[in-house]
């Protein structure tokens, strides 16, 4: 460390003196203001015992009128006013008592204190009790007088004014204790200011006194130290002339102020005669950027250090200036130069990177073997591409062996051994390395003998490379490994799936008893998931379901303990998963792992903010039902599947050879739905919506139905399924919606007043996800001259639950001043808690729910649930499905506004409608006459 000089000791002594003065200025300060303080507070509190005394005597003053028998209203109130004045000073001087008995306690500890501060609580004390007697006797004169009793009055107000006495007594002694401790506190303040004051005084002149002593000896010692430095400068001045480096100083413009003899020796004759460094290096070979460095660092008093290449006597030499700045100092010199040649070392340094860049350049290791001596040396490149560092290799040929993977040991040694016997035959090897993480390097060894003993030509010493061949062989492994691998889940993919199966069937063929299960499965409204939250949402579904499949099928999970076979899951596209169970002897047991995966894949999935849900549909074809090739199982698991999802999704069907049937007949059926439009087989019925509550309207469901020219009318819940799934069902939606729209027009101007008051057209999810949708309804209505109002869209609540894109296209679809209703709510994924979240204005209670209402009190406690929260968010309610006069009664009981079922009428033809309508009552009946 660099010892402190005087002038450095002269500022921190002032420093110091400044510091001391300040914080004793400071505390003065702040005991001034606190006893100024204090006395505001003694002044208060004297003041206050004064008010005590007034309000007392207001207290006598009130209470002589009932003293004297003259009781009156007026006299209550005076003395409820003064008791009430007398309460809030007394509070008030009870604060400020307990701040300067605080503040007392601060002064001191001494006897004369303590004395004052007991003498100060005693007086309070007994200022308490005459307060609060006083106060007793006031309250209790007030409740007398209220209580009309005048002789108890009387006295009271004699008492009251016998206590006024002791009491203005003790409030005097408590102000006179107060003033007198002030007084004791303030003579304490100046004695110990005066204490103070000496005190400070003896303090900075000791603070002076040793500061200036220690000063004295700082300027002895710094005078000791230069003495010192000049006696070694003297000394480095006689070694910087005798030295073989160039050595120099330089003033503060680059002016060479003095040089030893070999500054210039490496440089030519014309040299001599500069007169600064820059113009000596004229006569050197130095570089652009160097030379810019150098003249930087002369302008910025900084150190560098630059190549030179110079020719002198010597010849051409390489050297290398150092300009070091000196410290500031009065002296002229600010820089001091160094010149050393460095020609032999750049020498070997260029010999040695011309050769590293040569090695490095082939990618190539180097070894050399003494056999004899059993060592190894190698270049650092090998070691580099080993993993392994130069202190973690001993030499030892045995510990190098040992690296060697044990597989490849015997043919390196064969390689070797031969290569010994007979240099003409080559000594090569592809060999595994362990690097210190225990993964394995792979390389290409080559050898050769270098050395052999003169007399006998035994091998001494061998020499070769190594090629580092891992990150080849790694690129092999992962584009074999990509090729069968689904980028997205890091699954076996289609192709390699499809060849496990085939792998598996062919094992069944030659292993009798061996036993299988193939589990198709595809994932429902993935679609719908993809396309509301996007593509990174589904991508992030995908593999969180490529998950789940991993942890449910590790080793004793879902297949018994102690199973000796495997099982495989795969992703073959889109969201469709294929899982390979082997050793799998019943159907029983394929079925137990599906219900077990169907379990673990129906649990919610977090997709950044949004929660979602999605089963699975899954077909199972078992050993017993497979074919002999892995396309044709899979086609059937396929079949299989597409059956689970007919079926209602979420559930799992094990293959039979009928259901090949059933998918012609599929088949046929979606062909015939392609051409019934243009063959007017379609036709539309209309279902009444009957009014249950006074003020609801009539309405009608518009309703598709299908008379197949062989088959007869085919049930919706067979071909509505079909043009979903084919897309069909885009055309055919539109086709009702203008049928419905023109027909509901013609009723109107055909029946007046007796035609129904709306429409309900139902939405499939293809139309609601198609982009044209708004513009398609805004066309039929200007076409149809159907007002907006009138027209009500009704969707699934599955539809709307998850799926904000839909209820975004619902709200356009409202702002055209259309109805929305919720079509089956209470079977699908919403809750009563989120009903106000969805755009509608009628939700349409399942007849699920109608149906089990009468025997069902939890059925019915959830519909007038349901009936009570839309009524509160301005919804109307439909209850579908009723059926007899009972259950319409039930839903009229729970104020549900409008039911639809075959109580009412089943779905009429057009031709139909009318008579229907007619047939009703123009006056709203009783639910039960209607019934």
């Amino acid at each position: 460390m660099h010892a402190i000089g005087p002038q450095a000791w002269v500022r921190a002594a002032s420093a110091a003196i400044l510091a001391v003065v300040a914080l004793a200025a400071v505390g003065q300060v702040w005991r001034a203001r606190s006893m100024e303080q204090q006395r505001q507070f003694d002044s208060t509190i004297h003041a206050l015992a004064l008010s005590m005394n007034a309000l007392g005597a207001r207290l006598a003053m009130a209470a002589n009128p009932v003293a004297t028998g003259e009781t009156s209203a007026r006299s209550t109130t005076g003395i409820e006013e003064a008791l009430r004045h007398s309460h809030a000073d007394a509070l008030q001087l009870d604060q400020l008592v307990a701040l300067h008995m605080a503040a007392g306690r601060l002064d001191g500890d001494d006897v004369d204190a303590q004395g004052s501060a007991a003498r100060l609580e005693q007086a309070q004390a007994d200022w308490h009790v005459q307060r609060e007697q006083l106060w007793y006797r006031a309250e209790t004169l007030i409740h007398a007088i209220d209580q009309g009793d005048d002789r108890r009055a009387r006295q009271t107000a004699l008492r009251l004014q016998a206590m006024l006495g002791p009491a203005t007594l003790a409030a005097t002694e408590l102000a006179t204790e107060v003033t007198r401790r002030a007084d004791q506190r303030r003579r304490h303040f100046v004695s110990s200011l005066l204490a103070y004051g000496v005190g400070f005084v003896v303090l900075l002149s000791g603070l002076v006194l040793v500061i200036g002593e220690v000063t004295a000896r700082a300027v002895r010692r710094q005078h000791d130290r230069l003495l010192d430095q000049a006696q070694q400068l003297q000394r480095l001045s006689l070694v910087a002339r005798h030295s073989a480096n160039g050595m120099a100083v330089l003033d503060r413009e680059g002016r060479i102020e003095w040089a030893n003899g070999a500054f210039v020796r490496w440089f030519d004759r014309g040299a001599s005669r500069a007169t600064s460094l820059l113009e000596l290096l004229n006569h050197a070979d130095l570089q652009g950027a160097d030379r810019v460095a150098l003249e930087t660092a002369l302008v910025g008093q900084r150190h560098v250090r630059v190549p030179v290449r110079c020719g002198g006597p010597g010849g051409r030499r390489g050297l290398e200036l150092e300009l070091q700045p000196l410290p500031d100092t009065e002296a002229s010199s600010s820089f001091i130069v160094l010149l050393t040649d460095r020609t032999e070392q750049i020498e070997r340094q260029e010999t040695a990177a011309l050769l590293a860049h040569t090695v490095d350049a082939a990618g190539v290791g180097t070894w050399q073997w003494d056999l004899l001596a059993r060592r190894m040396v190698c270049n650092d490149r090998l070691l580099t591409m080993l993993g392994w560092r130069a202190a973690d290799f001993s030499g030892s040929l045995d510990d190098w062996l040992a690296l060697i993977h044990p597989d490849d040991m015997p043919g390196w040694t064969a390689s070797i051994d031969s290569h010994l016997l007979d240099a003409r035959r080559p000594c090569h090897a592809e060999l595994r390395i362990r690097r210190p993480d225990g993964d394995w390097a792979v390389v290409q060894c080559c050898g050769v003998v270098t050395a052999r003993d003169a007399s006998d030509g035994t091998p001494l010493r061998m020499a070769g490379i190594h090629v580092d061949l891992t990150e080849q062989v790694q690129m092999q492994a992962m584009l074999r490994h990509a090729a069968r691998t689904d980028g997205l889940t890091q699954l076996p993919n289609r192709a390699a799936v499809f060849d496990h199966v085939q792998q598996v069937i062919d094992r069944a063929s030659r292993q009798p008893g061996f036993g299988y299960a193939v589990l198709f499965m595809d994932f429902d409204r993935f679609k719908q998931i993809n396309d509301s939250l996007g593509h990174a949402a589904g991508d992030e579904l995908l593999r969180q379901i490529a998950q789940r499949l991993r942890s449910a099928l590790r080793a004793g999970d879902v297949v018994r303990q102690g199973a000796s076979h495997g099982h495989t899951v795969g992703r073959i596209g889109g969201d469709e998963f294929v899982v390979v169970l082997e050793g799998i002897r019943t159907r029983d047991e394929a079925g137990t792992v599906a219900r077990r995966l169907m379990e673990v894949l129906s649990q919610p999935y977090d997709l950044g903010a949004h929660t979602v849900h999605s089963t699975a549909s899954i077909g199972i074809v078992t050993s017993e039902q497979a074919a002999n090739d892995a396309n044709t199982l899979m086609r059937d698991a396929d079949t299989a599947m597409y059956e689970a999802k007919r079926a209602g999704r979420g559930r799992w069907v094990m293959f039979d050879k009928s259901m090949h049937e059933r998918v012609a007949h599929g088949v046929l059926l979606e062909n015939d739905l392609r051409h019934a439009q243009a063959r007017q087989e379609l036709f539309v019925v209309y279902q009444p919506v009957v009014p249950l509550q006074a003020g609801a309207l009539l309405g009608v469901e518009a309703l598709l139905r299908w008379r197949h020219p062989t088959r007869g009318l085919v049930p919706p819940s067979e071909f509505v399924p079909l043009a979903e799934e084919s897309g069909l069902i885009l055309s055919l939606g539109q086709w009702i919606l203008e049928q419905a729209c023109r027909q509901f027009v013609a009723w109107q101007q055909q029946l007046g007043a007796l035609a129904p008051a709306s429409l309900a057209v139902n939405l499939s999810p293809r139309q609601l996800q198609s982009p044209g949708l708004l513009a398609a309804v805004t066309q039929c209505l200007q076409d149809s001259g159907m007002p907006a109002t009138a027209l009500q869209l009704e969707v699934t609540e599955s539809l709307t639950a998850q799926d904000e894109n839909a209820r975004a296209r619902l709200r356009d679809l409202k702002a055209l001043g259309l109805r929305i209703a919720l079509d089956d709510f209470g079977t699908g994924y919403s809750s009563l808690a989120c009903l106000h979240q969805l755009p509608v204005d009628t939700v349409k209670i399942d007849r699920s729910f109608v149906m089990h209402a009468e025997h069902s009190a939890h059925h019915r406690v959830l519909i007038e649930a349901t009936i009570r929260v839309a009524q509160s968010l301005g919804m109307d309610t439909v209850a579908e499905g009723i059926e007899t006069a009972e259950q319409a009664e039930l839903m009229h009981a729970m104020h549900c506004d409008r039911g639809q079922g075959y109580l009412f009428s089943r779905p009429l033809g057009v031709a139909d409608m009318p008579a229907w309508l007619r047939s009703r009552s123009p006056e709203p009946e009783a639910v039960a006459q209607a019934a």
